[in-house]
């Protein structure tokens, strides 16, 4: 009885079994009277010419306070996926509407102005923290927030021939202040996915690349959330 009962439930199920994800969030705001007295920075203590900072930039930077635009243009630029322990990476494992979902959490936020991706054509090759800051600057944008994703695992194996897959996606993502080069605030998000095989996929390659693309969505919806939360919280300390 157990044995067609699970032979049921597999032919039954649709294609993503079971997903879950979360979130971790960081920044560098505070509420209390110590942080909200401190002086506020107002410009770049980040020489791109130097690799190493002055104790007196050190100290301005760890002495001072972050003050976020009323009214920001935000950039947001996606990094290369890649994969963890799966092979080479691809570009596709967020899908548009993901990105979309994204762009409109940033944009319903009081501070925010509007939102937009920074143009291909202005992402720096190497992506070093002064290349992309000079990027957005370019693009006249006050915030920028860059992302990427990684497939971490994939595990693949077969239940009375139905093939099966659990998808770990991860999605790290840092909000730089363009105008003092300073990151107020990080999240990493993670979405476990597991699939199985039905007769709408022509092969279990597609199988596959619907569950990247559906845990991926999902961890970078939980970033889109708590940067959002974020942006409304941080009103700028007087």
């Amino acid at each position: 009885m157990r044995f067609v009962k699970l032979i049921v439930l597999v032919a039954i199920s649709p294609l993503f079994l079971f997903g879950c994800a979360a979130t971790r969030a960081s920044s560098v705001y505070s509420s209390s009277s110590e942080y909200v007295d401190r002086t506020e920075i107002t410009g770049s203590h980040f020489s791109p010419d130097k690799a190493l900072l002055s104790d007196e930039a050190v100290a301005k930077i760890l002495e001072g306070k972050v003050v976020l635009p009323e009214s920001a243009h935000v950039a947001v630029l996606p990094l290369t996926a890649r994969y963890g322990k799966t092979g080479r990476a691809i570009l596709d494992d967020v899908n548009q509407d993901a990105v979309d979902s994204l762009l409109s959490s940033l944009e319903a936020c009081e501070r925010v102005e509007y939102v937009s991706l920074l143009p291909a054509l202005l992402a720096p090759p190497n992506s070093t923290v002064s290349e992309i800051r000079a990027a957005a600057a370019r693009f006249q944008a006050h915030l920028l927030l860059v992302y990427r994703v990684t497939i971490e695992s994939v595990n693949r194996w077969s239940t009375f021939r139905a093939e099966r897959t659990k998808t770990n996606a991860i999605v790290e993502a840092m909000l730089l202040d363009v105008r003092t080069g300073i990151v107020p605030f990080a999240a990493t998000g993670t979405s476990m996915v597991e699939a199985v095989e039905n007769k709408d996929d022509l092969t279990f390659s597609e199988t596959l690349t619907k569950a990247r693309r559906k845990a991926a969505g999902e961890a970078l919806m939980q970033v889109a959330r708590d940067t959002a939360i974020f942006l409304d919280r941080s009103t700028a300390p007087k």
